[in-house]
């Protein structure tokens, strides 16, 4: 999403500042926009929707002391795919997230906890993200543009 891109500039941007890996007044940044040429040897995996797998592998990239935990939990075998697409936890997810993995609604991998975190993400609302995790994914992607944003 190109709007979700934009938008997430200025918190990258606050990010950048904090670790100085940006000047102070810096005040725009940019998006680059890709066309993907599918290639039917990459494997991808897809979250349908923001199930409780889902939820689970957001919460093992947030929180590595989690990955062992939660790992165990997870049905499916992701670690060896291209590219894997699902929900995208974004700004407006992040502080439910948070509590989620903070322990606010029980504990994490429980199934009380996702049925409050679930309800309160609203899934049904959220954007696809993808992640091109290998050299070859990354080969499939051919830039069209990109566009500066002042913040």
């Amino acid at each position: 999403s190109k709007k979700q891109a934009a938008s997430f500039i200025k918190t990258s941007l606050a990010k950048a500042k904090q670790k100085g890996r940006a000047p102070k007044n810096q005040c725009s940044g940019y998006v680059t926009m890709y066309k993907v040429h599918l290639d039917p040897s990459i494997k991808v995996y897809e979250f349908d929707n923001a199930s409780r797998e889902w939820l689970y592998y957001i919460s093992m990239n947030r929180r590595k002391a989690l990955k062992d935990r939660l790992e165990g939990l997870l049905t499916l075998d992701i670690e060896d795919c291209d590219v894997i697409v699902g929900k995208i936890a974004n700004d407006d997810t992040n502080a439910t997230l948070n509590a989620y993995l903070a322990g606010t609604f029980g504990t994490v991998g429980e199934d009380s906890s996702y049925e409050i975190v679930s309800g309160l993400l609203k899934p049904e609302r959220l954007e696809e993200q993808f992640c091109f995790k290998t050299e070859a994914s990354l080969r499939m992607l051919e830039k069209i543009g990109t566009e500066k944003y002042e913040i």
